[in-house]
C-alpha cells in the first residue's frame, strides 16, 4: 500500500478539482500512480444529461468509457451497475466478486468495454448513491499487472471518503456559480471568465486556481506579492489598503472588491457563502470567486464551432446548449434524442478537451453569451 505522505497528496488534488473541473483528470492520474499505473475511471450522474454531471479517465480508453453511457449504463446490461446499486456507498469490492471467468467471457459490455483493453481486475468503490444519483470510481488492472490486495482496498476506502465529500462541495460550488451567472447575463449580457482563490485566514494564498493565476497574470493592477494578491489601482475607488481589508477577518456578508481595469474589463472578488475544507489537507481560510468581466462580448455559437472544429451538428447543440437548462431540454431544442446528444457530447469533449458536461457549459458561457 502506498505510504499516507502519498495518500494525503491525492487527497490534495482531489479538493483542488472540487474548485476547478480542468483538475479532476488530473487526480484520476494521481490516483491511477498511486496505485500502480493502474487504469481509473470516476463518474458522478445526477439525473439522465445533468449539468453537474463528471466523467474524469486515465489509463482509460476514453471511447470504451463512452459505451458504457450509450448502451451499458443500466443494472440489466452491465454487471458492475447491478453491484454498485445492490451494495452500500464506501465499502469497496473487487471485481471478480461479480464478474467471474464465465462472465468475463460471455457479458457483452465486458466484451465491448474491458477485453478490447486486456483489462480483467479491479476495485470499484460507491462514492453516492440515490434516486437520480450514481457516483463510483473503479481501479483496473490488465493481465500482466498484479491483482489487487486487501491493503489497495483500504486505501481506496480512505480516499473515497474524500472523493464523496469533494464531490458534495464541487455541486454547491457550481450551483452558486450558475446562479451568479444567470444573474449576469439577465442584466447585462456579459462575456466573463472565473477563477477560485483559496484565501487562508493570515490573508495569504492559499491556492488558486489556473484560471484565476490567468486573470491575475493579465490585468496589470493586480499581482501576487509576498504570497498575498495585491493592487496598484486607484480606479472605482480602490486602493491596495482596500483589497488588503477586504481579504483579511472578519468578513462582512456578501462582501465583494470591484475593480476597472486599464483595458475596461471588470474584476470582481466576491466571497463564497461556503466555508473552504480544511484540515490537515487544506490551511483553515476561505474561497472567493476571481472574475474579469468583458462587456457587450458577441462571440455565438459559430465562432464556437469554428475555433474547436466541431461539425455543424455538433455546432447547433453548442447553440441550444447556451440557452437550455440543461442537455435534455437542448436535445428536445435541436430535435434530437438523448442518445443521439451523449453521442454529439462525447466528440466536443474530446474536440475542447472538456472533462464533463460542466466543465463545457463553463466554456460556453465564456465564449456564447
Amino acid at each position: 500500500m502506498a505510504n499516507l505522505e502519498q495518500i494525503n497528496h491525492v487527497i490534495s488534488t482531489i479538493y483542488d478539482a472540487s474548485a476547478c473541473d480542468e483538475g479532476w483528470d488530473e487526480a484520476c492520474r494521481e490516483l491511477s500512480a498511486l496505485f500502480g499505473d493502474a487504469a481509473v475511471g470516476l463518474d458522478s450522474r445526477t439525473g439522465e444529461v445533468d449539468i453537474d454531471s463528471l466523467t474524469a479517465l486515465a489509463l482509460f480508453d476514453p471511447e470504451r468509457a463512452a459505451l458504457h453511457f450509450e448502451e451499458y449504463s443500466t443494472p440489466a446490461d452491465n454487471p458492475a451497475v447491478a453491484a454498485l446499486l445492490s451494495r452500500p456507498v464506501l465499502a469497496p469490492f473487487q471485481m471478480h466478486a461479480f464478474i467471474d471467468a464465465r462472465t468475463y467471457d460471455s457479458d457483452p459490455s465486458v466484451q465491448a468495454i474491458l477485453k478490447p483493453q486486456n483489462i480483467d481486475k479491479g476495485i470499484l468503490i460507491g462514492l453516492e448513491k440515490g434516486p437520480e444519483t450514481l457516483g463510483f470510481v473503479t481501479l483496473m488492472r490488465r493481465k500482466s499487472q498484479a491483482a489487487f490486495d486487501a491493503e489497495d482496498e483500504q486505501a481506496l476506502a480512505l480516499i473515497g471518503g474524500h472523493l464523496t465529500r469533494a464531490l458534495t462541495f464541487r455541486r454547491r460550488f457550481r450551483a452558486l456559480e450558475r446562479a451568479r451567472t444567470a444573474s449576469r447575463l439577465a442584466t447585462d449580457g456579459t462575456r466573463h471568465r472565473e477563477g477560485v482563490l483559496h484565501i487562508a485566514n493570515t490573508g495569504a494564498i492559499a491556492n488558486l486556481d489556473a484560471t484565476a493565476a490567468n486573470i491575475i497574470a493579465n490585468v496589470d493592477e493586480l499581482s501576487v506579492r509576498a504570497g498575498h494578491l495585491a493592487s496598484s489601482s486607484s480606479r472605482a475607488g480602490q486602493q491596495q489598503a482596500d483589497l488588503h481589508r477586504f481579504l483579511t477577518p472578519p468578513f462582512e456578508a456578501q462582501a465583494r472588491f470591484v475593480m476597472l481595469s486599464e483595458t475596461g474589463d471588470i474584476i470582481k472578488l466576491e466571497l463564497l457563502p461556503e466555508r473552504t475544507l480544511s484540515g490537515s489537507f487544506n490551511p483553515q481560510g476561505y474561497l472567493y470567486a476571481l472574475l474579469s468581466i468583458t462587456p457587450h462580448a458577441t462571440a455565438d455559437s459559430d465562432d464556437f464551432g469554428q475555433a474547436y472544429g466541431l461539425t455543424p451538428a455538433e455546432a447547433r447543440v453548442i447553440g441550444a446548449l447556451s440557452k437550455a437548462a440543461n442537455a435534455t431540454a437542448a436535445a428536445e431544442q435541436v430535435g434530437i434524442a438523448r442518445q443521439t446528444m451523449k453521442s454529439h457530447l462525447v466528440s466536443i469533449y474530446a474536440k475542447t478537451g472538456c472533462p464533463s458536461l460542466g466543465a463545457l457549459m463553463q466554456l460556453i458561457g465564456r465564449f456564447c453569451v
